[in-house]
């Protein structure tokens, strides 16, 4: 929802409890561990998809296009 994206990003800005540089940190900090936890997902998925014996043919046309963007390798 754009309303929810422009209150945290005032929210953001009127922090007063950090400096800029502080919030940029904190900010990469937080990405780098929301990009773990995708790769973890992503990991745990490609595991079920081999020991399922899954073929690209076995999803829905609409996801491998989704999931082709998430992560290229998943596929091969």
């Amino acid at each position: 929802d754009w309303t929810l994206a422009e209150n945290r990003w005032l929210d953001l800005k009127r922090d007063e409890t950090r400096n800029s540089a502080q919030k940029i940190s904190h900010g990469i900090r937080e990405m780098k561990n929301q990009i773990s936890e995708i790769e973890r997902f992503l990991n745990w998925y490609n595991r079920l998809k081999v020991e399922g014996n899954l073929a690209k043919t076995d999803f829905f046309k609409r996801m491998m296009a989704i999931s082709l963007i998430i992560d290229k390798d998943f596929w091969a």
